[in-house]
């Protein structure tokens, strides 16, 4: 791994990160049929054919499951895919009344800002510049939090045209997780280069200009 590379907040942090998400609270009251319903509300919050069917089918399994906030994730993210921000805002205010201490609340929150000029600026804040440590309040974590919070850093970044620190929080990512392949990183990786392809092919032409 090049340290040089790698975002600066990142070099005075360690956390463990597992594979195995059966220590988290919420994993711990999982069952055969409450991981079949999480498979099933997320099938529905991907399905762009099933029009108001398919938040009625995960508010449904947010009845019949109020204990795990999953379920208002893929009812965010529905409703988010869609471009209904305020639908989207009011289940992250449902979500963190209900699961104050639940690690995607801020996430939610971080990506219905990212499009916002005026909420933007608001995100380091929020995510406790980009300390995971002091954002979660723990130091062991499960991948996919890991993976969601820093992908979600290198974004915001890449919003921010600062596509070092963007480039860094991909790397690590590319260099230290366990699925170094997920399709989340190599798409965010896809974007990452064709911004540095864009800005070397631009002071390319500045110089030409100069000459």
């Amino acid at each position: 791994m090049n340290w040089k590379r790698i975002p600066k907040v990142l070099h005075n942090i360690t956390f463990e990160v597992s594979g195995d998400p059966d220590w988290t609270p919420y994993h711990l009251m999982f069952t055969p049929v409450v991981e079949k319903a999480i498979e099933e509300s997320s099938e529905a919050m991907r399905d762009k054919s099933a029009g108001n069917t398919a938040a009625q089918s995960i508010r449904q399994f947010i009845r019949q499951y109020p204990r795990f906030p999953m379920f208002k994730n893929h009812l965010f993210t529905y409703y988010y895919l869609r471009g209904e921000t305020v639908a989207a805002q009011q289940v992250i205010d449902e979500c963190l009344q209900a699961h104050p201490d639940y690690f995607y609340n801020g996430i939610m929150q971080a990506t219905l800002w990212m499009r916002s000029d005026t909420d933007r600026p608001k995100l380091p804040v929020l995510m406790r510049g980009w300390n995971i440590i002091a954002y979660a309040g723990r130091n062991k974590f499960v991948e996919h939090e890991v993976r969601g919070y820093y992908l979600l850093a290198a974004e915001y970044y890449l919003w921010t045209m600062q596509v070092d620190q963007a480039d860094g929080f991909v790397y690590f990512l590319e260099a230290a997780s366990p699925e170094p392949d997920h399709p989340n990183i190599g798409a965010l990786r896809k974007k990452v280069t064709e911004v540095q392809k864009l800005m070397q092919k631009a002071r390319g032409y500045w110089v030409k200009k100069d000459k």
